[in-house]
Formats: structure tokens, C-alpha cells, sequence
């Protein structure tokens, strides 16, 4: 019983020594911390997942609204304008609804003759204020001039027609250069007779001023003029006869822009010569 026990001593001892040994042999291992540091990760960044772009549709202009115009009132004209109407109608004794304004405007003109002065008349100097109006009718376009008063009414297409066929005697004639006027009239026999001379300038340039506007030429009367005033100037004397009949405004002369024709002087210039002869009663003459 003794023996066996000192046996298993033995045994554990020899065991010990040969752990022992095998672990001297070995090499050391790395000591192992109670802590030990642990390598840390690299964190990775987290990539986002792409957002999917939207489509932005392409913004479509929108068409404005045509915008509705407001009408013009078309103005009503002014009462001038339908004088110059139904003047025009009686004119060319057509219904007055046949004639139509076609414009009309404010104008200003210098004198009383409204810018458009009819042949044979003398017009002061003023300024006057009116209107222009435009008229149709039959296809033709007409001018008149009125003044604001309505007192005043022209045909500026007729009077601007007759103009154009007028003559001006003193500047054909030359007789803005007179020196001096015979004034003479007929006699019984019909023959012309001095009566006076003018010689003093004044006087002379009032009469000429009175012949110095446009005149319209028209068919020769059949009577004999009864005074005649012969011009003296450097150029030659110029003879012009007036009043025939009942004609008092009636002049004419032997001049070639006459053509055989006589036209009315304007009623200054019968004014001017009129104390020339007025203290003789007219001849009784026969008709030409």
C-alpha cells in the first residue's frame, strides 16, 4: 500500500519537470495587457445615393391678350363746317346730303379775304381766325374758309380758279412808276377832253394802289367807257377807261393782256376818281 502511493508522487513530479522544460524552450510570449488598444477602423464616408434630377420643363410664354382698343369718338364738327356745306350744295344746286366733309381745321389768315381773295376787291389787313373745312361732292374735293363769326364764308377752290385767270393792271402796265394822270372824259361829240391833271404823289400812288390787286377779264360790254385816266410814265403813257352804262366799276384799255376784254376795278378805285369828275353830270353817249 506505501509503495504504490510514493509511485504516483513520482509520477506527478516527473510531469511538472517536463512542462517546465517545454515551456523554458519556448519563446517568450507577448504580454497580453488586461486593457488591450484595438486598432480602430477607418470609418468610411458614406456616399450618398444620387438624387434623381427632376426634369424642369422648359417655361412656355404665355401669349399676351390682344388688347381690345377703345374706340375714338369720331368728333362731331363744328357748325362752321355745315355752313360751308349747304353753301357749297347751293352752289352747285345739288341736295345736301350729296356733299360730305371730308376735314376741317383751326387756321388763322392775314386779312379779311380769308386767304383766298376773289378777283377785283381791295382787303384790309387783320388777322382773322375761322376754319378750313374740307368738302366732297361728285368726286371733286372743295376749300372754304370761315370765320369764327360765320360772317365770312369763301370758296377757296372757286376764288383760287378765277385768280389764276386774273391779270394785275398796274404791274402789267407798269404804272407804279406814274409820274403824273391825264384825267379826261367824252364830250358830247364823244370825244375825250381833259378835264384835270394829278401831278402830286400822294395822290397819284392812292389811285394806283386802288388797280394794284388782281382783276378778272370777261366778255367785253357794248358801251363806251366814260372817263379814261392816261398813266404818264418813263416807259409810255398808258390809257385805262372806265364806267360804261351803268357799269361803274367797268374798266378796260387797249393794252395786249386785255384781249379785247373788260373786268371790274375794285370799288376804291371808283371812290378815288370820283371827285375828279363829279361836278359835271355824265354825258348822254351812245351805246357802242
Amino acid at each position: 500500500m506505501p509503495r504504490r502511493k510514493f509511485q504516483l508522487t513520482a509520477a506527478f513530479a516527473a510531469l511538472l519537470v517536463f512542462a517546465f522544460a517545454a515551456c523554458s524552450n519556448d519563446s517568450p510570449r507577448p504580454t497580453v495587457g488586461l486593457n488591450p488598444t484595438s486598432t480602430p477602423r477607418p470609418t468610411a464616408t458614406p456616399v450618398p445615393s444620387p438624387t434623381p434630377t427632376a426634369l424642369i420643363p422648359t417655361p412656355t410664354l404665355a401669349p399676351r391678350p390682344t388688347a381690345t382698343p377703345t374706340p375714338t369718338p369720331t368728333p362731331v364738327a363744328p357748325d362752321v363746317a355745315y355752313f360751308a356745306l349747304f353753301d357749297l350744295a347751293e352752289q352747285l344746286s345739288i341736295p345736301p346730303n350729296s356733299v360730305s366733309i371730308s376735314g376741317y381745321e383751326r387756321a388763322t389768315w392775314p386779312s379779311s379775304a380769308l386767304g383766298c381773295p376773289v378777283p377785283g376787291f381791295i382787303y384790309l389787313p387783320a388777322v382773322v381766325s375761322g376754319w378750313t373745312v374740307m368738302l366732297e361732292a361728285g368726286g371733286e374735293s372743295f376749300e372754304y374758309h370761315v370765320d369764327e363769326a360765320t360772317e365770312r364764308m369763301v370758296n377757296c377752290t372757286e376764288n383760287l380758279a378765277q385768280l389764276a385767270s386774273a391779270v394785275n393792271i398796274v404791274e402789267l402796265a407798269g404804272l407804279r412808276s406814274t409820274t403824273e394822270i391825264e384825267m379826261r372824259r367824252r364830250d358830247a361829240t364823244g370825244a375825250y377832253a381833259l378835264k384835270t391833271t394829278v401831278t402830286d404823289p400822294a395822290r397819284i400812288k392812292v389811285i394806283v394802289d386802288t388797280l394794284d390787286v388782281p382783276v378778272l377779264p370777261g366778255p367785253a360790254a357794248s358801251c363806251l367807257a366814260i372817263f379814261q385816266l392816261v398813266f404818264v410814265t418813263p416807259a409810255g403813257n398808258q390809257a385805262i377807261g372806265t364806267i360804261c352804262g351803268g357799269k361803274t366799276r367797268l374798266i378796260r384799255g387797249d393794252q395786249s393782256f386785255w384781249q379785247g376784254q373788260d373786268a371790274n376795278a375794285p370799288l376804291e378805285f371808283s371812290t378815288a376818281i370820283g371827285p375828279y369828275f363829279s361836278d359835271e353830270p355824265l354825258p348822254a353817249l351812245p351805246e357802242a
